[in-house]
């Protein structure tokens, strides 16, 4: 896949998880039980929108070569495809609770909130991977020192 597209994929999945994150505080400010459980989510997405940003950064042609190695590349869509996969899921959830303001916060206790954390694990695994592969890019183009 090209850089191009990857960067692409990526910035739209930054806008995303910032409009994920507006709903999540509206959420919160709704459902005020769900607060401490959605913390971690919002970490995520935070670590989530800064991976994305590098990574979308790095894969700019840069003196007319991306500074993501080929190799790296069919293994970014996946993740990325994953990633969305779980915002989109995530905010299906904050919607369907949403929908329903009265005993929002006993069902979410009883529902949601395991839905949440499930997603988050996923999440947090997938932020984990992309930071992963963005150190790697960073050791890839480290410049290289005569050994004088």
């Amino acid at each position: 896949m090209d850089p191009l597209s990857i960067a692409g994929t990526c910035v739209a999945l930054t806008g995303t998880a910032t409009k994920l994150g507006t709903e999540l505080t509206r959420f919160v400010m709704r459902c005020r039980e769900s607060k401490d459980d959605l913390a971690g989510m919002a970490r995520q997405i935070s670590s989530l929108k800064m991976a994305l940003e590098l990574l979308s950064d790095d894969l700019k042609p840069e003196e007319g070569a991306c500074r993501v190695p080929d190799s790296f590349r069919p293994q970014l869509n996946p993740m990325l495809d994953n990633c969305r996969d779980i915002l989109t899921e995530l905010g299906s959830i904050l919607s369907a609770y949403t929908a329903r303001p009265k005993s929002t916060g006993v069902k979410w206790a009883v529902f949601g909130k395991d839905k949440v954390l499930s997603l988050e694990k996923q999440l947090d695994a997938h932020v984990k991977a992309l930071n992963v592969t963005l150190s790697c890019v960073s050791l890839c183009v480290l410049p290289t020192y005569p050994p004088w």
